[in-house]
């Protein structure tokens, strides 16, 4: 069992991720209700360094300084979201500040990349705590995308029009993709090209991402949302030959390419949650009965289940995390040990459990405690430390108290590189711990993981009749995750591919379509270099920083921890650092 210095993120998507939200119709006076603002924002296909840079950036150089606020905390993720959570003071009226940083957002939206702006950057106040009421969304005859899609699009509408939501997001599931496998034969046959069939497709408004051969046939890949009937799809008419239709499934094979979108469990067993955030007061267990009851049109088999209720009752929030290389499907084997130990050890009864695509080798546990148990805290830290080859941090959230309420920003000063900035944040967590300063310590970011870079020449793909969206889709179409980097060099475009690929050469080995329908070899155009890279990059009040959380030891209030922390990180802390205290949030 490892110590726990490097947190899994996986929390902050839920809040940070771009939601379903109802703006609330109550006036606020005060912030009595310790709400806050938020700015989400989204440049697809970017890495965190370029969101950073890109979008975080100017939008904080114009919010910094805003009136009623005291600290600006940001978060530029690999998946190309941005998110900046503005607290405020206790007399601040967060609908006035809303309104203020509006203005200044919409001040930095020309420095912001076009496809950004297209995506539109969103201003709202939200309550700062975690997802009220957890809903898990199952059945035995339908898949695990299917129950994806009516999460989203039939429980999570239903919840973004009540009354007392501010939020609602699906975690967990499958994101439905189809794709097409063109028969090069049977298009010659027909006379017809891909081009011709993609423009008719597009023309009834289906998605259509950039395609990529595979053996001499071209594949195309679909959104399908809103779903997709895929035999009515096959019967498509793409064209006419001697007066005869022309149907999709006479020139492709079609087949559901859903992509993971993390995982999500409740008692156990897979099922993508829904995760309702309440306004604070405005929305009862009895109300989310009531929207349940009267949502119309669900598919037979379909159940919908309140799974937790973090307004009532004790409950405790665990992250487990394992090394960088772990699979997904490793990771949860585990959680589904742990939870049958939870329950074996420490009397646990009902539990969810969920991880993100962005961190395979992360997961949240969220339990509720048994009652009349005092111990069940301290048990249940036990027992999950026991899980091999993982670190864990538990916390007690009961009574709407904040989890890992202990938290300190560590900024670095000046240009100051990601991988120091961790290595001294992570040094500092260690010492907290020795000291006991803090219990069940951790640091996010974490250290930048192993990439791989894919630079790509630009003059060569332009001779060759290949864009950049070829490559990346080339890429893609093998399973790993393709972000844009800084174009650093006006020859190159930079791709980075996670997780680093076991074979390097398989890479160069694929192919594109150039002019002419020509297939190109990406070694003709690109060339290889490993490197490192953050998933993730922090920033409070406009510096990069890595945020340190846990609890206080027993019989120590959380300020004392904090106070306590911050005298160690005076002392410690090398030059051209600095450590300051950060309000109570629920990641």
């Amino acid at each position: 069992m490892k110590s726990a210095v490097s947190g899994p993120l996986v929390l902050c998507s839920l809040l940070f991720g771009h939601c379903a939200s109802r703006a609330d119709a109550m006036a606020t006076k005060g912030n009595s209700e310790g709400l806050v603002v938020r700015v989400t924002a989204s440049y697809p296909g970017a890495s965190a360094r370029v969101v950073a840079d890109t979008v975080a950036a100017p939008i904080e150089q114009q919010v910094s300084g805003v009136e009623g606020a005291t600290v600006l905390e940001s978060e530029s993720r690999n998946d190309g979201s941005y998110a900046l959570t503005i607290h405020l003071e206790t007399t601040a009226d967060p609908d006035q500040v809303v309104k203020l940083v509006q203005t200044r957002v919409e001040l930095a939206e020309p420095q912001l990349p076009e496809e950004c702006r297209r995506q539109k950057v969103a201003v709202r106040k939200a309550p700062d705590g975690l997802p009220t009421f957890w809903l898990a969304v199952t059945s035995v005859t339908h898949s695990e995308a299917e129950l994806t899609g009516i999460a989203t699009r039939t429980i999570g509408s239903a919840f973004s029009g009540s009354a007392g939501v501010a939020e609602v997001r699906t975690v967990g599931g499958r994101d439905r993709r189809i794709i097409l496998t063109f028969d090069s034969a049977a298009l010659s046959a027909r006379g017809t090209k891909v081009e011709k069939i993609e423009k008719e497709l597009k023309s009834k408004k289906l998605q259509v991402a950039p395609g990529w051969p595979v053996d001499g046939n071209l594949v195309l890949e679909l959104a399908s949302e809103p779903p997709v009937d895929l035999e009515k799809l096959g019967k498509t008419v793409v064209g006419t030959i001697s007066g005869m239709d022309i149907e999709l499934r006479d020139v492709a094979r079609i087949r559901d390419g859903s992509v993971p979108r993390g995982f999500a469990s409740a008692n156990g067993r897979s099922a993508p949650l829904v995760a309702v955030t309440a306004w604070p007061g405005k929305l009862t267990r009895a109300d989310v009965r009531k929207v349940l009851d009267g949502i119309k049109g669900l598919p037979k088999g379909v159940r919908v289940e309140l799974v937790s209720d973090v307004s009532m009752g004790s409950l405790a929030l665990a992250h487990v995390r394992w090394p960088d290389a772990t699979r997904r499907e490793q990771v949860q084997e585990v959680i589904a040990r742990a939870g049958k130990l939870l329950g074996e050890k420490v009397g646990v009864t009902e539990w969810i459990a969920f991880g993100e695509e962005l961190e395979s080798g992360a997961a949240t546990i969220l339990f509720t405690l048994p009652r009349g148990r005092a111990t069940a805290v301290a048990d249940a830290r036990k027992v999950l430390r026991e899980l091999r080859d993982t670190s864990c941090v538990v916390s007690e959230i009961s009574n709407g108290q904040h989890p890992f309420p202990v938290r300190i920003a560590v900024c670095g000063t000046g240009d100051r590189g990601a991988e120091d900035l961790a290595k001294v944040a992570n040094a500092l967590v260690d010492r907290m711990r020795a000291k006991g300063t803090v219990v069940d310590a951790t640091a996010r970011p974490g250290s930048p993981r192993p990439e791989l870079s894919v630079n790509v020449d630009r003059a060569k793909m332009k001779a060759l009749g290949v864009t950049i969206e070829d490559v990346a889709a080339a890429i893609r179409a093998t399973g790993v995750t393709v972000t844009a980097d800084d174009n650093k060099f006006a020859s190159e475009t930079i791709v980075r591919v996670t997780p680093m690929p076991e074979q390097l050469d398989e890479i160069l080995s694929l192919y594109v379509l150039g002019e002419k329908g020509k297939p190109v070899q990406l070694s003709a155009l690109c060339s290889l270099r490993k490197v490192s890279a953050p998933q993730q990059v922090v920033r409070v009040n406009l510096c990069p920083a890595v945020v340190l959380s846990g609890v206080p030891p027993a019989g120590t209030s959380a300020s004392d921890s904090i106070a306590q922390s911050l005298e160690l990180a005076g002392a410690v802390l090398p030059k051209g650092y600095k450590a300051r205290p950060l309000p109570p949030a629920s990641r």
